[in-house]
């Protein structure tokens, strides 16, 4: 697979509207400026180096004009080829969750099996130097990532003997998933993204979160007792979730790991987001961890969790819950299913913060907090709008 990065040149970034607002805003400020130094002249020299550099960083903070610019040049260094003999540039992963699982970590061990038994590697990908520098800087890998991993074999008609994919159920892309499942998910994790008169956001730090979450870090360490509320954005969930040890953020040393490497992820096509803000969205929806059972083990993804934890048929949720539903020709016993879908992908998103906790030993407590977060998603009108001809709350709860 061919990683393809396009640079910060070839789309330039415009001022947004949000950036029009804060242009505005600055012209109100210079006034009251002006008055003010018509009092005390000798406080211009300070005045204007606060009033600038404030105002530079709350237009960074909204429209990541400069972020873009930066992350795309840098990402756009990332790439690899293919060339005859072993490969002394690759940098193999150390042992995140999805490393593991695919198998990638484990494959120095593999490779030492296979030369003992005679085999010889013909051909091996190149890292570019500046991929080479990332690695060695703690970034993860940065490429497209695939969602599912699996074994197919056939006979020599072509003719499938065996078929198995993990997770055995996903969304193909973004268009096939409900926009009430998009709209309750970004409630929960992150309200910011897809905001189209933003298309250069960084989706890998939402400042606001992160200042909070700092200053909670702080008291914690003072205060063992003092609970953290996560700063976390989806794309740096995503790279926990895949690349860090043990699936956990464990310093904040690991925290600026994980915002850089969604940061360069997010912005290797180029500097507008919201194509990469849309595959962060479906990549988090399929490859969530929601515990495991004996029959199934590992259960990964939205898809497979319906099916494992509620015996739910994928494809009739994905209908029920679908933007082509006519709710008036619904019967009570489908409006009950529909409601009934709802709550369980709910559920399944709130389960992922305790997995085995809320999944295993206490789905009483689960069931609690999503009435909780039901009646909140009711009051801000997320899923109203997916549920229009009956009453929120009691269809729902």
């Amino acid at each position: 697979m061919a990683l393809s990065s396009m640079g910060a040149d070839s789309d330039t970034p415009e001022l947004s509207p949000a950036t029009d607002r804060f242009s505005r805003a600055f012209d109100a400020l210079t006034r009251r400026t002006h008055s003010v130094l018509a009092e005390r002249p000798n406080r211009l020299p300070t005045i204007l180096v606060i009033s600038v550099i404030s105002l530079l960083l709350a237009v960074e903070m909204k429209s990541s004009w400069l972020e873009s610019r930066f992350f795309a040049r840098e990402a756009a260094k990332i790439s690899y080829s293919v060339a005859a003999g072993p490969s002394r540039s690759v940098e193999y992963p150390q042992g995140g969750p999805f490393d593991r699982q695919r198998g990638y970590s484990l494959l120095p061990a593999f490779l030492n099996r296979l030369r003992g038994e005679g085999y010889r590697i013909e051909k091996q990908a190149r890292n570019s130097p500046w991929s080479v520098r990332f690695t060695h800087w703690g970034i993860y890998p940065v490429y497209h990532e695939k969602n599912d991993a699996g074994l197919d074999i056939s006979d020599r008609g072509g003719m499938s003997l065996y078929s198995f994919r993990d997770p055995a159920l996903g969304y193909p892309d973004f268009a096939s998933i409900p926009p009430l499942v998009v709209r309750s998910l970004l409630f929960i994790e992150n309200r910011r993204l897809l905001d189209e008169n933003e298309p250069y956001q960084n989706p890998a730090i939402e400042w606001g979160r992160l200042a909070r979450a700092g200053v909670d870090f702080a008291l914690h360490k003072v205060d063992p007792h003092y609970s953290i509320i996560g700063g976390s954005t989806l794309a740096t969930q995503l790279e926990k979730l895949r690349h860090s040890p043990e699936g956990r953020t464990h310093s904040p040393i690991e925290k600026l790991r994980q915002i850089a490497s969604a940061s360069l992820r997010s912005y290797q096509d180029g500097p507008r987001t919201l194509g990469a803000q849309r595959a962060v969205i479906r990549d988090y929806i399929n490859s969530i961890p929601l515990s495991a059972t004996r029959s199934h083990g590992e259960v990964t993804g939205l898809g497979d969790g319906l099916a494992t934890w509620y015996g739910a048929d994928f494809g009739e949720v994905n209908r029920l819950l679908g933007t082509k539903v006519d709710e008036s020709a619904l019967r009570a016993q489908e409006m009950d299913a529909r409601a009934r879908s709802y709550r369980q992908v709910l559920s399944l998103f709130l389960a992922l913060r305790q997995p085995s906790m809320y999944l295993v030993k206490h789905p009483a407590a689960l069931a609690v907090q999503t009435d909780r977060y039901l009646r909140a998603l009711c009051d801000g009108g997320s899923t109203r709008a997916g549920f229009e001809t009956q009453p929120c709350g009691p269809v729902l709860l």
